[in-house]
C-alpha cells in the first residue's frame, strides 16, 4: 500500500548566506568563488552550443556547493541551460557524485529534463540507485509531465508500467499533475479508475493535493461536503478521510466540523477506526489558532481513545500558554467526572515529569 501522506522532501540546511572571505553581493544575489565554474560558460554562448563536457565540469563543481541558497540559484541557472547534446555530462555528475544531491536538487533536476524530454527522464529516473533518489525523480517527472500540455503521453507511459512498484509510484503524481494542469474534474475520473484498476490508494492523495494547488481549499470543502455520510464504496471512504487531513492544514474548523458528521455516534468501529487518524490532526492544526473552539469541538465527539488522547494533549499545551484558563474550560466542561479526573492526573503527571527532566 503506498503512504497515505506523500509529503515534499526539502532541504533541511540554512539558506542564508554566511559572511564568509570570498563572497561577493551582486545586484543582492551572493556570488563567490565556487560560481566560477558556471561562469566559464559566458552568457551570451546559447544553450544549443554548450557541450557536455562543459555542462559536466559546470555542474560537478555548483553541486558541490555547501550552502542550499547559493547552490540553488546556480543550478536553476545552469538548468535553463540543459539540452539533449549538454545532457549526458549532467548525467555524468549524477552518477558520479550522487552522495550530494539533495532531494531538492533532484528534483530540479528531473523537472528541467522533463520539459525538454519526459520518456527519456522517466526511463533513466526509475533505473537511479539508492530507491530513495529513484522515488523522488521518477515522481516529479510523471507530475511534471502530466501537469504539461502533454498528459495523455503522461497516462499512457503509467499504464504501460508492469513494474508494481513503479505504477505505485507513479499513480499519484499522475492524478496531482493532471489536477496541475486545470482540470481537476478530469483527474478525479482518473483517480476513480486508477483506483479501480489497480487500487493504487495514493491517487487520492494526490488528487486532493492537486486540487487544493490549484483551485484552493475550499474547492476540496466543496468536494467534501457533497459526499454522502454513508460513504457506500471504499474509493469514497479514503477521498473523504485524506480529504479530511489535508483539509485540516488549511481550515480546520472546516474538516473537524466535517468529520462530526461522519464519525458515528454509536458501536461502528470500523468507521472510528476509518476515522480517527483525522482527530489529532484537526486539533494540532485547530489549536495553533485557539485553543477553545477545538475542546469544545472534540467534547461533541463521540468518546473514544483518540479523542481522549487529543483532548488530553490540547490540554497540556494550554496550560502551558494560559493555565487559568484552561482550568476554567475544564472545570466548565461537560465531560464526565470520570474522564476529568483522569485528564487532572496525566496533566499532573507531566508536569511532575517535566519538572524533573
Amino acid at each position: 500500500m503506498a503512504p497515505e501522506n506523500v509529503n515534499e522532501e526539502v532541504d533541511s540546511r540554512r539558506w542564508w548566506p554566511a559572511a564568509a572571505g570570498g563572497l561577493l553581493a551582486i545586484g543582492g544575489f551572493v556570488v563567490g568563488q565556487w560560481s566560477a565554474a558556471v561562469d566559464s560558460i559566458p552568457h551570451d554562448v546559447a544553450a544549443e552550443d554548450i557541450t557536455a563536457e562543459q555542462m559536466e565540469a559546470a555542474l560537478d563543481h555548483v553541486i558541490r556547493v555547501p550552502r542550499a541558497f547559493e547552490r540553488s540559484q546556480e543550478l536553476i541557472r545552469l538548468l535553463e541551460r540543459l539540452t539533449p547534446e549538454n545532457l549526458d555530462g549532467a548525467l555524468r555528475v549524477v552518477a558520479e557524485t550522487r552522495e550530494l544531491w539533495d532531494p531538492v536538487d533532484l528534483q530540479m533536476l528531473a523537472s528541467a529534463w522533463t520539459g525538454m524530454d519526459p520518456i527519456g527522464a522517466a526511463n533513466e529516473t526509475q533505473t537511479w540507485t539508492p530507491e530513495y533518489r529513484r522515488d523522488i525523480a521518477f515522481r516529479l517527472v510523471i507530475r511534471e509531465w502530466a501537469a504539461g500540455d502533454r498528459q495523455l503521453e503522461a497516462v499512457d507511459y503509467v499504464q504501460t508500467l508492469t513494474d508494481e512498484h513503479l505504477y505505485a509510484l507513479a499513480a499519484g503524481p499522475l492524478v496531482r499533475g493532471w489536477a496541475l494542469s486545470g482540470d481537476p474534474d478530469y483527474a478525479l475520473e482518473m483517480a476513480k479508475r486508477l483506483w479501480d484498476s489497480r487500487s493504487r490508494l495514493d491517487v487520492v492523495d494526490g488528487y486532493c493535493r492537486g486540487l487544493v494547488q490549484t483551485e484552493g481549499p475550499e474547492a476540496l470543502l466543496e468536494l467534501l461536503r457533497g459526499l454522502d455520510p454513508a460513504l457506500e464504496g471504499p474509493f469514497e471512504q479514503r477521498l473523504a478521510r485524506v480529504g479530511m487531513m489535508i483539509l485540516a492544514t488549511h481550515r480546520p474548523e472546516a474538516s473537524g466540523m466535517l468529520l462530526s458528521e461522519f464519525l458515528p455516534e454509536g458501536e461502528d468501529e470500523e468507521r472510528q477506526v476509518l476515522f480517527s487518524p483525522v482527530v489529532p490532526r484537526v486539533t494540532a492544526s485547530w489549536q495553533e489558532k485557539e485553543f477553545v473552539a477545538p475542546a469544545d469541538w472534540l467534547v461533541t465527539l463521540p468518546p473514544i481513545r483518540v479523542r481522549n488522547s487529543a483532548l488530553a494533549g490540547l490540554l497540556r499545551d494550554w496550560r502551558l500558554m494560559a493555565p487559568e484558563e484552561m482550568e476554567q474550560w475544564l472545570d466548565a466542561s461537560s465531560l464526565e467526572a470520570t474522564l476529568k479526573a483522569g485528564l487532572r492526573r496525566a496533566l499532573a503527571r507531566h508536569e511532575a515529569a517535566a519538572d524533573s527532566s
